[in-house]
């Protein structure tokens, strides 16, 4: 079972454990914690958001200029990029999810002093073969690493199969909600006028029965979810 700490702290009112003290409450009301990740280790201070300010092309080679909150870098990329993309640069010393740590190196006889990310590279998709391109109206001046839910920390926790109530992470959360006297707290639901309508039910056989319940979900859309849900879901 893997749980993110940032998802604990959604649900959970007034929290205020830290990753570490976490790990151990854990373990102290006897769930074992088999792994346990700090997913912006490698990343903190290496990668940022960056807008495509330039490309000259030499063959199938695009020299991109790339501006951060506070540098300008070149990268070499035969990325799908096109100017004025907002991406996801690492600079040297950044260690992504497959252990390749990035440098700078010359390509041909152009330098590039950095890295465009995909998601698989960052471990928060299974395959990506194209790079992540940030939402249009990202703020540089942003912590990309929230945008990614990589501002976190993963516990990777063995349950017991007698504990089927902990194979959850609300059944997580309210176990360490009762060990901490807090309160757990659901998401909002829209309230919305209903629609009335009438579906006669009849409950024939009221022992078996007693109670039977229905709701109509309308307005339906099949699409990809926001990358942030795709995100966070991954990671667990």
């Amino acid at each position: 079972m893997k749980v993110l700490y940032n998802i604990i702290k959604e649900f959970i009112h007034q929290f205020n454990l830290s990753p570490n003290e976490l790990k151990s409450f854990f373990e102290d009301i006897g769930i074992e914690v088999e792994n346990f990740l700090d997913l912006s280790e490698g990343l903190k201070g290496k990668v940022f958001p960056a807008v495509v300010e330039k490309i000259n092309y030499d063959g199938n080679l695009k020299i991109l200029k790339v501006k951060t909150n506070f540098k300008e870098f070149q990268v070499i990329t035969t990325a799908d990029v096109q100017l004025n993309d907002k991406v996801v640069l690492a600079i040297e010393g950044a260690k992504l999810k497959n252990n390749q740590i990035i440098s700078k190196k010359y390509i041909k006889n152009y330098i590039s002093e950095g890295m465009l990310l995909s998601e698989s590279e960052l471990g928060i998709s299974e395959v990506s073969d194209r790079i992540i391109k940030l939402p249009p109206d990202f703020d540089l001046n942003d912590d990309v690493l929230n945008y990614l839910q990589l501002n976190d920390y993963i516990y990777e926790l063995y349950i017991f199969p007698n504990r089927g109530d902990l194979m959850g992470i609300l059944g997580i959360c309210y176990e360490i909600a009762s060990y901490l006297k807090m309160d757990v707290k659901l998401p909002e639901l829209l309230n919305e006028e209903l629609e009335y309508f009438e579906f006669p039910i009849e409950i024939e056989e009221k022992n078996g029965c007693f109670r039977y319940i229905g709701a109509i979900i309308k307005d339906v859309k099949v699409s990809n979810s926001p990358d942030i849900l795709r995100y966070k879901l991954h990671l667990v």
